[in-house]
């Protein structure tokens, strides 16, 4: 029984930063902060997430179209196959792809991360940490005024409901984030705080530091 007792792990307050006591000289931080965001036609969203590549079956797009796997002409919108050099199987094809407006979601952000950069900023390479991270959802119709009103003040709701926070919301920002202040996201070692709640208006605020 003694032996769960072992102090072999640390809590998150008791690490010592090793990267910053290293190198504390190189180490940069920056603030980023979307504000009421919206889509191409203008209209106000909500922090958007993201999950694995969607697909599809692809499909004849022509009627009358010849198809090698068929042996002969097929229909428009019959399942596209093809033969496996392998096997000599028929197989069917699969096409895998990202809904527009995540792409067209991620171009914003990137180009709102640009406009803030201090200039001489240079992308964080070797290491970042993710110090804090909010993802605000504007408030619902059904929520009371004195909750819209305590929000100057401090007092927030916190958004118990989809999308999740660790994995979903975070992927399309370090993918538009890739490039212009990170290099990727494999070099974040850390996030400290995060939060998803909600707002008068929609935003993401993130703080960094790296080198």
């Amino acid at each position: 029984m003694e032996k769960l007792f072992e102090k072999d792990y640390l809590k998150f307050d008791e690490i010592n930063n090793y990267d910053k006591t290293k190198n504390e000289d190189l180490f940069n931080t920056i603030e980023l902060l979307f504000y009421d965001l919206h889509d191409k036609k203008g209209k106000p969203i909500d922090p958007i997430s993201k999950q694995s590549m969607k697909h599809m079956v692809y499909r004849h797009k022509q009627n009358k179209s010849y198809d090698k796997a068929y042996g002969g002409p097929v229909r428009k919108n019959d399942v596209k196959l093809f033969v496996n050099k392998f096997t000599k199987a028929r197989d069917v094809f699969e096409v895998f792809y990202q809904p527009k407006h995540i792409i067209d979601y991620e171009k914003k952000i990137k180009l709102l991360a640009m406009e803030q950069l201090p200039k001489g900023f240079v992308m964080f390479d070797k290491v970042a940490h993710v110090e804090e991270i909010i993802y605000a959802f504007r408030f619902l119709s059904s929520h009371p005024n004195k909750l819209k009103d305590k929000f100057n003040d401090g007092i927030v709701k916190f958004k118990h409901t989809k999308p999740d926070l660790i994995e979903n919301l975070n992927k399309p920002l370090w993918d538009a984030l890739e490039g212009v202040v990170i290099r990727d996201d494999a070099i974040i070692g850390s996030l400290e705080k995060a939060a998803k709640i909600y707002a008068p208006k929609s935003y993401i605020y993130i703080k960094m530091r790296g080198f």
